[in-house]
């Protein structure tokens, strides 16, 4: 899973109109790793794990904001926040939400979701996020454990800054989410429809968005950029949605 961590993570700092019927058996395009799944139960399910994936991000980046800002101590507390805190932790939530999703579709497409394998992908995705966002080393304290990144100067404009973009980072994520779930059903038509949901809408994409309310913020060190954030995201997101959009396609669904 470390091997992944690095592959996904240089693939992120690297970096229409509906219709009527989906047609199964299409891979998604482009950078993207998922499958068109093949019945309605299977894209509602899968669906339903991608949305749950978000949440599990944005979670993150809440146990992030929350080490930054003291309200965590350490370490052992952030990952207490992140994946170990008698079912109230980001991954724990997220494999009881995925498992329940997946127990739903009774054609047993959704069964190809490896929930534990998701939960371990998305730790190691998020473990380098903090130094994106928390980049600022002016404090000269790393954050600690397997996240990167620095605690802020306490109440400091970097400080301030440091954690509005990451907040921003966490409207991002579903949006980048959402435009997969429209791609799976069938509402973008094929991968260039999805890229400009994800990241050239003029000035209406994910991306754009977020490299826009990022340029706006005051007090940022120059290390804070909307663009590495926005990339990010968009590449290790398509990169991994093959995890939950994996069913083995065939034939066609009607929208």
């Amino acid at each position: 899973m470390r091997h992944i961590r690095v592959v996904v993570l240089g693939a992120g700092l690297t970096l229409a109109t509906g219709i009527a019927v989906a047609m199964a058996g299409t891979p998604f395009g482009g950078d993207d790793s998922g499958q068109i799944p093949s019945s309605k139960s299977t894209l509602k399910c899968e669906n339903s794990i991608g949305n749950a994936v978000g949440k599990a991000v944005v979670c993150f980046l809440k146990c992030d904001a929350a080490r930054a800002d003291g309200k965590l101590a350490d370490d052992t507390a952030e990952d207490a926040c992140e994946k170990n805190n008698a079912g109230k932790s980001c991954l724990e939530k997220f494999e009881a939400t995925a498992t329940k999703k997946q127990s739903k579709d009774t054609t047993g497409g959704c069964n190809c979701v490896n929930v534990p394998s998701i939960a371990l992908t998305i730790e190691a995705i998020m473990d380098g996020v903090a130094g994106i966002s928390y980049c600022d080393s002016s404090s000269g304290t790393h954050f600690g454990g397997e996240d990167t990144g620095f605690l802020p100067p306490p109440k400091s404009a970097i400080k301030k800054c440091e954690d509005k973009a990451n907040k921003l980072v966490g409207k991002a994520v579903p949006c980048f989410l959402k435009c997969d779930a429209a791609r799976a059903d069938g509402k973008l038509a094929d991968d260039t429809a999805e890229d400009a949901c994800e990241k050239n809408n003029a000035g209406k994409s994910c991306a754009e968005k977020l490299e826009a309310s990022v340029a706006k913020l005051k007090g940022c060190p120059s290390c804070v950029s909307g663009s590495n954030l926005a990339r990010f995201f968009e590449g290790a997101l398509d990169g991994i949605n093959s995890e939950w959009y994996c069913a083995s396609p065939s034939g066609a669904f009607l929208e």
